[in-house]
């Protein structure tokens, strides 16, 4: 039952006294002397059905009329609710409501409307709202595009003129190449995979440490498996682990194909589980506690110090892999 629908009876002056047989019977004689598909013939059956309708009809529609009063007796129409006040009406009127309700076009349906704008409206014609009005001047983004009124351009509305390509930040080329270096399966035809996780990060590693003449101390790498470690812990929420970010932020500087491999992975790392995630954290947790727990012996400082030595296993199918040992 549509509560707007409804809210009209409950609104117009004649739902309460004038709501009665002759009403029902004018508005069904409008509606057939409105109805220009029916021709005469037609029209005089539907009167002649009408007619045989109100004879069997006159004691339930007496019985209603005399029972819709004493159904809205105290009843204060301002503050029940439609659905309450739909079912005090006598099953004659909801019938008779519901039948205009289906038909928008027919007489009774047209004085509803009429009888509640004339109710909504003030005496000056204005809405009976509590809303406030609409705001004289409205956003750019809202208002009608074009030039104001003065002719002049509005320094808030954004320019006609198309804005050119967005370009690569500075520098994005050294920063792709150096990337592809620390992740060389984001090459083109690229088809390395490591195995494990030490091949992994010591692969990384071996690729910073043949940039610079004086390879950094392990140290460094213990504090980047830490790093990693915090982007790696899947959170409490049901949001991916922050490693997500890094890969958005590494396909913002990679070419075509590059940003086609890194959507790829972002896919598949979605259809890791927490527990995989954790597990994954675990195991770089516990690897850069290694490396610390050998710092701290001091070996460095009394017999040199120590290096990573990556030695590659090459093998007959095109993956390879790599193992990291931790020389004293």
């Amino acid at each position: 039952m549509c509560p707007t629908a409804l809210w009209l009876v409950s609104r117009t002056p004649w739902s309460h006294a004038q709501c009665s047989e002759p009403f029902y019977k004018a508005a069904v004689h409008d509606a057939i002397a409105q109805d220009s598909e029916a021709d005469r013939e037609e029209k005089r059956k539907m009167m002649e059905m009408l007619q045989r309708f109100e004879e069997g009809a006159d004691i339930s529609l007496d019985e209603d009329d005399g029972g819709l009063a004493d159904a809205l007796d105290g009843v204060d129409l301002d503050d029940i609710d439609t659905n309450e006040l739909f079912h005090l009406l006598p099953p004659g009127h909801r019938d008779a409501f519901l039948a205009a309700l289906r038909n928008p076009d027919s007489s009774a349906a047209k004085e509803l409307m009429e009888a509640a704008m004339a109710e909504g409206l003030g005496e000056e014609g204005e809405v009976d709202s509590d809303e406030p009005p609409p705001p004289s001047v409205l956003p750019w983004w809202e208002g009608i595009s074009g030039e104001s009124e003065d002719g002049e351009p509005c320094a808030a509305e954004p320019s006609p003129v198309s804005e050119p390509k967005p370009r690569p930040p500075p520098g994005s080329q050294e920063v792709r190449n150096e990337l592809v270096d620390l992740a060389p399966f984001l090459k083109e035809g690229s088809v390395v995979r490591y195995e494990s996780l030490s091949a992994a990060y010591g692969s990384v590693w071996d690729s910073i440490a043949s940039q610079s003449d004086h390879p950094p101390p392990p140290r460094y790498l213990a504090q980047l498996l830490e790093t990693t470690t915090k982007l790696l812990t899947p959170p409490i929420t049901v949001d991916p682990p922050r490693v997500a970010l890094v890969l958005g932020d590494c396909q913002q500087v990679l070419d075509k194909l590059g940003k086609r491999k890194v959507a790829f992975y972002d896919s598949a790392l979605g259809q890791v589980e927490r527990a995989e995630w954790a597990k994954l954290s675990g195991e770089v947790s516990r690897e850069a506690e290694k490396i610390k727990a050998e710092l701290e012996k001091g070996t460095q400082e009394k017999e040199g110090r120590p290096m990573l030595e990556v030695k590659e296993e090459r093998r007959h199918d095109p993956m390879s892999g790599a193992k990291i040992e931790l020389l004293d």
